[in-house]
């Protein structure tokens, strides 16, 4: 079912959950808006994306953002239309959607886009986070899905509560949605155009055409002036200098050292060089790598009647439907046979590792996995070592663990196994 006109009828306004400061989901228009004071809905920022469609121009959507309910989400989007943010510090590529495609389409359910690191859905860099991974958390669930036309934030693949750049489309009121994703803006113009991205889209999610975000940025609004009024009061960055443009109306900023010019006003984030920022983050992380080493206690030797193991632990939901959680994760939801089939993906990967490059490029491989993958807190850390163990060591509520760890030959991996806390791989390098 294709998108229809944005509207609603009255009495659920736009869900929005009263905060002392005049919202409030019961009080609405005949056309389904709350009612806002005009003054909040003049300073929302609008921001447009220009879409393509197998090479060819599709047209122009408009969005307005939410940005008096969820600012920080608000904001992210904006800055990522605008691309005024430079290169993220973590990937290396443009904060910008501009050249990204829509990835993932399926009819009557979502139209979603936004990775522009990877083009997958696996991708995408938040201007937030900008010396870790580049993610921000859900800010709150004020709005909910309660029609189509609304845009929402995406979760880091496999990484629930952690959001990046990656957003979508409602195609229709999307209730299980609610408390899960961020809703932070609407469609007020193109809502066409979405009808159309949506009949491009498959069971499957992959478009039968690409589609691309050819052009995005900020449209003129109140609060765009205010920002601007509030930029001209701060002082530019050193070496900067403005002057009237002979080219065009308006003003250029000019850099007397480096001889650039540019239209746009300078910031103190935009003046150092991106390149700078990377390197001084790959500076960090080795700094901090070495203070680990260095700190990190003397590994004893295995003993007779030992063995010393390692494990990536994956934990999932309860028999009764009950989330877990990890310290990577706050809410685990998958079951324990798709927590298994993730288990044994991973351990094809690294059984090819091994035969490229043996039981030294398994370990490494196994570590990092477990760094990144493993649930358990404390082993991931170090990679997933659980340093020597004896045939009687009790490990996560059992025996499983050591009693497989001592069947395997150094240089392999186990199959999955069970315990109270989850499914395991173990490996065994010495």
């Amino acid at each position: 079912m294709s998108p229809g006109p944005i509207t609603q009828s009255a009495g659920t306004g736009l869900g929005i959950v009263g905060d002392g400061k005049g919202w409030s989901g019961g009080s609405t228009r005949p056309d389904g808006e709350a009612n806002q004071p005009q003054r909040i809905k003049e300073n929302r920022a609008k921001v447009f994306l220009e879409v393509e469609l197998h090479k060819r121009k599709l047209g122009r959507i408009v969005l307005e953002l939410f940005g008096d309910v969820v600012p920080k989400t608000a904001e992210n989007f904006r800055c990522l239309c605008t691309g005024e943010r430079g290169v993220s510090a973590v990937s290396g590529k443009p904060l910008s959607y501009k050249g990204s495609r829509f990835h993932k389409i399926i009819p009557g359910k979502i139209i979603q886009g936004g990775d522009f690191t990877k083009g997958d859905g696996s991708g995408g860099d938040s201007i937030f986070n900008q010396d870790g991974d580049g993610t921000f958390g859900c800010e709150n669930f004020k709005l909910k899905h309660d029609r189509p036309g609304l845009v929402s934030m995406a979760h880091k693949r496999g990484e629930e509560g952690k959001q990046s750049s990656q957003f979508f489309f409602t195609s229709k009121a999307e209730p299980k949605l609610d408390g899960k994703h961020v809703v932070f803006a609407r469609v007020i113009e193109g809502i066409d155009k979405l009808s159309k991205l949506e009949s491009m889209g498959t069971k499957g999610g992959t478009p039968l055409f690409e589609a691309v975000i050819c052009d995005c940025g900020e449209l003129e609004s109140e609060a765009l002036r205010t920002r601007k009024r509030k930029a001209e009061e701060i002082p530019l960055p050193p070496g900067w200098k403005k002057k009237e443009s002979r080219s065009k109306p308006g003003l250029v900023y000019y850099q007397h050292e480096s001889g650039q010019t540019q239209f746009e006003r300078p910031s103190s984030r935009s003046s150092k060089d991106p390149l700078e920022k990377i390197i001084e983050k790959e500076k960090r992380q080795k700094a901090e790598e070495e203070k680990k080493e260095a700190n990190k206690l003397p590994e004893r030797a295995v003993q007779k009647g030992e063995a010393r193991i390692w494990h990536i632990l994956k934990k999932h939901r309860d028999f009764f439907g009950k989330p877990a959680k990890s310290w990577r994760q706050s809410q685990i939801t998958w079951s324990k046979k798709e927590a298994k089939e993730s288990l044994k993906a991973l351990k094809f990967k690294l059984e090819n590792v091994a035969y490229g490059g043996g039981t030294q490029a398994l370990q490494k491989k196994f570590e990092n996995y477990a760094k990144g993958e493993s649930d358990d807190e404390i082993s991931a850390k170090v990679g997933g070592d659980l340093g020597p163990i004896t045939k009687k060591k009790k490990l996560f509520g059992g025996y499983e663990i050591a009693k497989v760890s001592f069947e395997l030959k150094i240089g392999t991996i186990s199959d999955v196994l069970e315990t109270s806390e989850g499914v395991h791989l173990v490996g065994r390098f010495e």
